[in-house]
């Protein structure tokens, strides 16, 4: 029969009776002769590379793609599948007519408008208007992201970057040239 020797560690303990919580009050701790199944999370590493998620999300030459759209327009800014970071500033310098510059997720048949920056004319708004911009999306087969501008040529200026995080099945894409270590 093997010997009951409880593990020492009282910080193995904490853990053990963290997650598993029907042990408390059992009058029994984690012992020598248990056998443990490890289950290892990797979830908080990017790939084997074991880069933080801020590192892997870092912007490289070649993995970014920038756009700077200063007229009225809809512009496809990503018609690719997976995560993308889409992230800069939309400026409007001064109107006499309404102005409008959006973000616009598309799934090929129905727009929906995600983000937007607005100036009414008449409405004693003040100028110049600037909001930043920094937030994730999810392209399926068929999606996309696009940038509506309306109104004011050149009192209008959308410019920023996207860089694509992980492709549609969630593995993530390091940073252009990183060869881990």
């Amino acid at each position: 029969m093997p010997i009951e020797t409880p593990v020492v560690s009282e910080g193995l303990q904490k853990t053990f009776r963290d997650n598993f919580p029907s042990q408390i009050g059992a009058e029994r701790d984690l012992h020598v002769s248990d056998t443990i199944i490890p289950i290892v999370d990797f979830s908080s590493t990017a790939g084997v590379s074991g880069l933080d998620t801020s590192l892997q999300q870092a912007i490289a030459f070649s993995n970014q793609t920038a756009f700077n759209i200063n007229s009225a327009a809809t512009t496809t800014i990503i018609n690719n599948t997976g995560f993308f970071r889409i992230f800069g500033c939309a400026n409007i310098a001064c109107g006499d007519n309404d102005i409008e510059i959006a973000f616009v997720l598309s799934d090929g048949s129905t727009d929906k408008k995600i983000w937007s920056l607005n100036a009414i004319f008449g409405t004693g708004q003040a100028y110049p208007k600037n909001e930043s911009f920094d937030f994730n999306v999810f392209l399926q087969s068929g999606d996309s992201v696009k940038v509506l501008t309306v109104g004011g040529s050149n009192r209008l200026v959308i410019s920023g970057s996207t860089r694509q995080l992980a492709d549609i099945s969630g593995t993530l894409v390091n940073p252009t040239g990183y060869t881990g270590s």
